[in-house]
């Protein structure tokens, strides 16, 4: 009788890690890149940025963030430093070898005491932009709420968060 609810216990046990391997896998993963620091904007600052960005990505739980360091190896590998500006084509690279579906690369700029941050995600497999958001502040403190918010607004956008939407754009959307 005891081994009848050990075994009961084991395969429920067991069901629920494969569901929840399921649930994982099918979240997007997506890979950030380091946000790019534009103006006179602080680059300590930026890297502060999207590090809140990549927790507040994953705090989501629609997304499975590529770690950090899997991300470094990829950029030392194709020899890229944390201020380079990376072009679409790299940044499809880059998402491919880091094994994401999507690459997140953004920028922060302080121009005339305004802050603005744009982010941009970007289709591994078609090189699409799969969603870009851009919001603007008067505070630098004011900076991390508002990655909260274009976060949010990311994750309300109904084709950035679905996985069949990656890879199905219109051929209309293509770059060039």
């Amino acid at each position: 009788m005891l081994k009848r609810y050990f075994f009961i216990l084991v395969l429920c046990l067991f069901s629920s890690s494969v569901f929840l391997k399921a649930e994982v896998d099918s979240r997007i993963r997506i890979a950030i890149l380091p946000f790019f620091a534009r103006g006179e904007m602080d680059k300590d600052v930026t890297e502060q940025i999207t590090e809140n960005f990549t927790i507040a990505m994953i705090n989501i739980n629609k997304y499975s963030v590529v770690e950090r360091r899997l991300l470094n190896k990829v950029l030392n590998e194709l020899k890229f430093q944390k201020d380079d500006l990376f072009d679409e084509d790299t940044v499809v690279e880059i998402g491919k070898l880091a094994g994401s579906q999507m690459v997140v690369v953004g920028t922060v700029s302080e121009i005339d005491y305004n802050y603005f941050v744009t982010v941009r995600g970007i289709d591994v497999k078609t090189g699409v932009i799969a969603f870009a958001r851009k919001e603007n502040c008067r505070k630098r403190i004011d900076l991390f709420p508002l990655i909260d918010k274009l976060v949010e607004s990311i994750a309300n956008d109904r084709s950035s968060t679905e996985s069949s939407d990656i890879g199905n754009f219109k051929n209309s959307n293509k770059r060039k």
